[in-house]
């Protein structure tokens, strides 16, 4: 992937039990990431598909100039429809 992740000290995936999920940042540790750059969580499975959390510390956009948070889900597997 051309999107940088980081990984290790800075993030860290703990499954609370069945329904949970703790995802945790660093903020300190993340804050000096470029913009676009991503911590994420490891996969986790739920409804039959693997998940990934994506955290950007600086957000996304190099527009918004990294004063926003952003986080998404992402599925391993593509979507299909029926």
């Amino acid at each position: 992937s051309k999107r940088g992740r980081t990984t290790g000290l800075v993030a860290r995936t703990t499954v609370v039990d069945s329904a949970s999920l703790e995802f945790t940042v660093n903020y300190e540790q993340t804050k000096h990431l470029a913009i676009g750059k991503s911590v994420h969580s490891d996969y986790i499975s739920a409804g039959g598909h693997d998940w990934k959390i994506h955290c950007y510390p600086r957000g996304w956009v190099k527009a918004n100039n990294g004063r926003y948070l952003s986080i998404y889900l992402y599925c391993r597997e593509p979507v299909t429809t029926v």
